[in-house]
């Protein structure tokens, strides 16, 4: 097995998920440092509350993009199996636990997302649509995030090219058990039902504006 490649891969991987771009955009836009706003999530979500749904959707694609880049890369490289999936899990784990924020970040799922694409994107766009279906109707990003996850784990345990791959299975439940824990805290607020709630329609017409302070 060509394993400096891999590992070479990996430290890619971790670095490439550790950019902050949902710190960086929204502080290049507006002047904004999200992790004094909303949560101090560096995430999609929190840079929507402290801009607008523009600047977190631009967000969440690249969020979604440097996972897709070195997991595309790794199932070029080595096929279909597990290795591609290790390459991305070092992308969300850069993402949650960034080199260049002292080791915090986000909580992976737009990053969590993007390995999904590659190895489905089926799923992925379902994946999609059951986010913002529940968000719209519940406003609970982090409750769609999770039942959404579900539906992706699930969905991967049966799917086409992948279904008899053990590794990549266990690596997948790995992968959404990350997702969990990194919403840790907002599972407990959301069964005390103080959970923050977001109105996309809200964000959508909100105006950017540059923080000046």
């Amino acid at each position: 097995m060509r394993i400096l490649e891999i590992v070479a891969l990996f430290i890619m991987s971790y670095i490439l998920g550790s950019v902050p771009f949902s710190y960086l955009i929204p502080k290049l836009l507006t002047g904004i440092d999200i992790r004094k706003f909303g949560s101090g999530n560096v995430g999609a979500t929190n840079a929507t509350r402290a801009t607008n749904l523009y600047v977190g959707l631009l967000c969440a694609s690249c969020d979604i993009g440097k996972a897709i880049l070195p997991t595309f890369i790794a199932l070029m490289a080595f096929g279909w199996g597990y290795i591609p999936l290790l390459i991305g899990i070092a992308a969300v784990s850069g993402h949650d636990h960034s080199i260049f924020m002292k080791f915090k970040g986000g909580k992976g799922v737009a990053t969590t997302l993007g390995v999904v694409f590659v190895y489905s994107p089926l799923t992925g766009t379902i994946f999609v649509v059951i986010w913002l279906a529940i968000v719209i109707l519940s406003q609970y990003a982090s409750l769609a995030s999770l039942i959404a996850m579900i539906f992706a784990a699930a969905s991967i345990m049966v799917d086409f090219p992948i279904r008899t791959d053990i590794i990549v299975k266990i690596l997948f439940l790995l992968l959404a058990g990350l997702v969990f824990y990194q919403h840790r805290e907002n599972i407990k607020r959301i069964a005390k039902g103080t959970e923050s709630k977001i109105d996309l329609f809200k964000y959508a017409k909100k105006r950017l504006r540059r923080n000046r302070k």
